[in-house]
C-alpha cells in the first residue's frame, strides 16, 4: 500500500509486518518511527509504502514493495528508509536484487537499525536473515512434532471433526454420520466413489470444503494417503509430516511435496476414532483390489478438442469417457441435468467441416492471400525507404575509397589523409 501523491523526488519510507501474530499497528508504528527519524534529519516530505501481514521471504505478493520499486524506476525516489533490512526482505537473493535496483537508480538505502547500507550489509545481513528463516522453519516443525506426539493436532482441518481449542478436535455428529454412510456404501455396498458423490450431492450435503462432493474427495490418492477413505484419523491414528511445503522463487506461491513414507509420524489418538476396525478393513481391502487392477500405462493422447468444450447448462468441462464427451458436472458430481453424450469423432468432424467451410472457402483463401501480399508489399516499401539512404552512403564511401586508392598509387595522398579515410 502506498500513501502520498508522487510529485517530486522524496524519501521513501517502507514498513512491513509478517503475520497475524504481530499487531497490524506494528507497520504503522514503523512508519511513525521512520517519519520521526526523517524529521530529525530535516526531511519532512516523504512517500510511505506498507505491506501488512505478508512474509519477508518473497516479494511477489508484496504490492507495497513493488510500488516502491516502480517509483524508484520512474526516478521519483531520492532515498529509501526502513526500520531494518529484514523489513525489506529476509531472502538473500531478493535483498541483493532490491539493493542492486536502488544502486542502479542512484537511490541510497538506510535503516534505523543498521544505518547507511552498503554491499557488506547486504551480504552479511542477507545470509543472517536467510539462516533465521531456515532456523524458524526447523523450530516450527520441531514444535509441531512435539505437539503431535503430545496428542494434539499439527494443524489443518479434517472432515468429521470440529476444532474446539488450540490443536484439540472433537467429532462432529452430523459429519460422522455422513462418514459412516460413505464407508458403508464403499466397503459393504460396493458403490463407487462417483456414485457416492452423486448421492451426497443429491441429498444436499456439503463437501469437506463446503462445496459439492467429488469422487476424488472420497477416493483420494493411495500413494499420498489423502481422501476420505484413506484418512487414518478416523481409526484413531494421527499422521503427521506427510508433506513438506516450499515457495516458488519467482511467484512466491506455496506448493507441497510428498515426503517419503518412512518420514511420516504416526501417533495413536484412540479418543478420536469414529470408524470401527471391521468397516475400515473392508474399505481398505476393496481399495487394494482396485489398486491391483491393470490400468493403461501410457496416457491416452489428447483429442482435438480436449479442454476446449464446456457444458452449455452449468459451464463444467465436457470430459472424455471412452470415446464420448459428457458433462463432468453430471458425470462426476451429479449436479447438472445435461445428460447428452456425443461421440468425440462426431464433434471433431463437425468442427473440421466448419473450418473447411468457413476458413478454406475460395473467397476466404483469396482474401488471406491478398492480405498477405499487401502486408509483404508494405514491408518491402518500408525496407526500401530505410535502404535507400544507406545505399547512397555506401556508394559515396566506395567512390572516395577508389579515389584514395588511385591517389595512393600516384603518390599524391598524404599519410594523415589516408588515416582519416581508413576507419570509414
Amino acid at each position: 500500500m502506498q500513501r502520498g501523491v508522487l510529485s517530486s523526488k522524496k524519501r521513501a519510507l517502507y514498513g512491513r509486518h509478517s503475520s497475524d501474530l504481530q499487531n497490524a499497528r506494528s507497520t504503522k508504528d514503523q512508519i511513525t518511527l521512520l517519519r520521526e527519524a526523517s524529521r530529525v534529519e530535516g526531511v519532512t516530505e516523504v512517500f510511505e509504502f506498507m505491506d501488512e501481514a505478508v512474509s519477508g521471504s518473497a516479494i511477489a505478493d508484496r504490492p507495497g514493495l513493488r510500488a516502491l520499486l516502480a517509483s524508484v524506476e520512474r526516478g521519483e525516489i531520492s532515498d529509501v528508509m526502513a526500520e531494518a533490512l529484514d523489513r525489506l526482505s529476509r531472502d538473500q537473493e531478493d535483498l541483493a536484487g532490491i539493493f542492486k535496483r536502488l544502486t542502479y537508480a542512484g537511490v541510497a538505502l538506510k535503516t534505523l537499525t543498521e544505518g547507511p547500507i552498503d554491499r557488506i550489509h547486504i551480504g552479511l545481513k542477507g545470509m543472517m536473515n536467510e539462516l533465521f528463516l531456515h532456523d524458524l522453519a526447523e523450530k516450527t516443525r520441531r514444535g509441531l512434532t512435539a505437539r503431535v506426539k503430545a496428542g494434539f493436532s499439527g494443524g489443518g482441518r479434517c472432515f468429521g471433526y470440529d476444532i474446539i481449542g488450540k490443536g484439540e478436535l472433537q467429532p462432529n455428529a452430523r459429519q460422522v454420520s455422513i462418514l459412516h454412510q460413505i464407508f458403508t456404501d464403499f466397503g459393504r455396498n460396493a458403490m463407487s466413489a462417483r456414485a457416492i458423490a452423486h448421492k451426497l450431492n443429491a441429498d444436499g450435503e456439503p463437501g469437506p470444503r463446503g462445496g459439492e462432493w467429488t469422487p476424488s474427495a472420497i477416493h483420494g490418492n493411495r500413494r499420498a494417503q489423502d481422501g476420505i477413505l484413506h484418512q487414518e484419523l478416523y481409526i484413531g491414528v494421527r499422521v503427521f509430516n506427510r508433506r513438506r511445503y516450499r515457495k516458488h522463487p519467482d511467484t512466491g506461491r506455496r506448493s507441497s511435496v510428498l515426503n517419503p513414507p518412512e518420514e511420516w509420524l504416526r501417533e495413536p489418538v484412540p479418543h478420536l476414532r469414529i470408524i470401527d476396525q471391521g468397516l475400515w478393513d473392508a474399505v481398505q481391502a476393496r481399495l487394494c483390489v482396485q489398486a491391483r487392477q491393470p490400468k493403461t500405462l501410457i496416457r491416452k493422447p489428447k483429442r482435438l478438442l480436449s479442454g476446449l468444450m464446456k457444458c452449455s447448462l452449468c459451464g463444467s468441462a465436457m470430459t472424455l469417457k471412452g470415446d464420448k464427451y459428457n458433462c463432468s458436472g453430471r458425470f462426476d458430481r451429479g449436479t447438472c441435468s445435461n445428460g447428452k453424450i456425443i461421440a468425440a469423432k462426431t464433434v471433431e468432424e463437425r468442427v473440421l467441416a466448419g473450418i473447411k467451410t468457413h476458413l478454406l472457402a475460395p473467397e476466404a483463401i483469396t482474401e488471406t492471400v491478398r492480405t498477405f501480399h499487401a502486408g509483404a508489399e508494405a514491408e518491402r516499401r518500408a525496407l526500401q525507404v530505410e535502404r535507400a539512404p544507406l545505399e547512397r552512403e555506401l556508394a559515396d564511401i566506395e567512390r572516395k575509397l577508389k579515389r584514395a586508392q588511385t591517389m595512393c598509387l600516384d603518390g599524391a595522398i598524404e599519410t594523415d589523409e589516408l588515416k582519416m579515410i581508413s576507419p570509414r
